[in-house]
């Protein structure tokens, strides 16, 4: 059985950088396995989780998801993949919260039954009511925008769930709620984790 995640001698230097932003990273994780990834502010966190989501491809080195190459198979990596982004500009801040679930899951290409119970299940998932649901966007607290950001990496039923700072601008209570769905979550899926 292939790995979730192998990663090897990994670099990746954005253009125009004078240095790498990753140097020869080397990681390897089975399914149902979750991880922490900790750093200073720059160190790369953030691009790493942007290469294993397919979204950057690596200046140097080979990444694998589930057994498939990022470079040569992009489009299965991204179908096995959920990346949380840890700023929330790809939603439309025109648009409420709940379009902006329905939008995204027409991306995911969800209908129907499934689509609402995967809404359904996204939304209860991080603790987002009917009053946060019908706000647009542009009048959603971080909080509230980052819970957003959280329930639209829930939609589609991945193997691979990547979480770019997930807690930043959460309260406690919405902090120890996404926990708990978190470790159901994995649970449930035998799902791996990178946060």
């Amino acid at each position: 059985m292939p790995q979730a995640i192998e990663v090897n001698g990994l670099s990746f230097r954005y253009a125009g950088a004078a240095e790498n932003a990753l140097s020869d990273v080397s990681l390897a994780m089975t399914e149902s396995a979750g991880i922490a990834i900790l750093g200073a502010n720059g160190s790369g966190k953030t691009t790493l989780l942007k290469v294993l989501a397919s979204l950057l491809l690596p200046t140097q080195g080979d990444v694998r998801i589930l057994g498939y190459s990022i470079g040569s198979s992009t489009r299965r990596v991204r179908s096995l993949v959920s990346y949380s982004p840890s700023d929330e500009r790809s939603h439309d801040w025109r648009l409420t919260a709940i379009q902006n679930l329905d939008l995204f899951a027409d991306l995911f290409d969800l209908k129907g039954a499934a689509k609402r119970e995967r809404i359904a299940y996204a939304t209860d998932a991080v603790g987002m009511n009917a009053a946060i649901l019908g706000r647009p966007v542009r009048a959603l607290s971080q909080g509230e925008r980052q819970r957003l950001t959280l329930a639209r990496a829930l939609l589609p039923e991945s193997r691979l769930l990547l979480l770019d700072e997930p807690f930043r601008s959460l309260d406690a209570e919405a902090s120890a709620r996404f926990v708990g769905t978190l470790k159901t979550w994995q649970a449930n899926s035998h799902g791996t984790l990178v946060v």
